[in-house]
């Protein structure tokens, strides 16, 4: 996890949110976990920022309709100035799991 984070949050560069990162997440973790929390954030605090998320918009539509979280998230975003958009935490919070780092 601390890799995922680190990639996409890094002090200089930083690698772009993907339709299929974030799908991949969404598909492969509960609801709840924090990898899924992970990607929801970043996708929606990149998107529409350009060159910080890839994918058609077919793409981020389906992901849209089929990620009800993601959504919620988005329109918040959409509700925020640009200066309140980032919805990442810090990499300790995406570490714990109930208590315990993992």
């Amino acid at each position: 996890m601390k890799r995922l984070y680190q990639q996409h949050i890094p002090k200089l560069f930083s690698r772009s949110i993907t339709t299929h990162d974030v799908q991949f997440a969404c598909d492969h973790s509960a609801q709840a976990s924090k990898l899924r929390e992970l990607y929801v954030d970043l996708a929606a605090s990149n998107f529409g920022r350009p060159g910080c998320s890839e994918g058609t918009l077919e793409e981020w539509e389906k992901l849209f309709l089929t990620q009800p979280d993601l959504r919620r998230l988005l329109l918040r975003s959409l509700r925020v100035g640009d200066h309140k958009r980032n919805f990442v935490k810090s990499e300790e919070h995406y570490l714990e799991d109930g208590g315990v780092s993992i």
